[in-house]
């Protein structure tokens, strides 16, 4: 379905001088994050903005100075609460590098990039850890899969439901 062109206009809008978006926009001064970043990128190209559109190439420079020597990306790389990378932030970045045709694996730092950054954190189980050493995350878990799947947001494909089952009723 079509977005309105000013919804699409009003995301756009919200973009900071640095090329990322902020979660809480409008006078809040978080400043621009990774997360909220990667997840606007993908709405912009899943409503029909062109990867090479000044906002997308802006996010993505955003994105890619945000980028750790470790291949991975932080939720903010200026926090004064800590700026190591963590596998929600950095699968999230690699769903929007994706989402513009991009190659995750060519955003390469000191031989490592964010798929392998990602690789990194998984376990011996199939989990992935937040952070390394941190213990297996469902939710980084969950965050993982559908990046190193190649999927961004939002996923594109047929949903199908289950045919029901009619019973005789007796």
């Amino acid at each position: 379905q079509n977005l309105p062109e000013a919804a699409v206009a009003h995301l756009i809008s919200l973009q900071q001088s640095g090329g990322g978006w902020e979660w809480t926009p409008g006078g809040f001064g978080t400043g621009a994050d990774t997360n909220t970043t990667a997840l606007a990128v993908q709405a912009l190209i899943a409503a029909g903005e062109c990867s090479h559109s000044s906002s997308i190439v802006s996010g993505l420079d955003f994105l890619k100075q945000s980028q750790n020597t470790d291949g991975g990306f932080p939720y903010d790389a200026d926090s004064p609460y800590g700026t190591d990378s963590d596998a929600n932030s950095t699968a999230y970045v690699i769903q929007a590098i994706l989402s513009t045709g991009d190659d995750p694996s060519a955003w390469t730092i000191n031989n490592t990039n964010p798929i392998s950054y990602l690789m990194s954190l998984q376990l011996p189980d199939g989990s992935f850890e937040f952070q390394p050493g941190s213990g297996a995350n469902l939710f980084s878990t969950q965050q993982a899969i559908p990046a190193l799947l190649e999927r961004s947001f939002p996923f594109n494909g047929v949903l199908t439901q289950c045919p029901m089952l009619y019973l005789p009723l007796v």
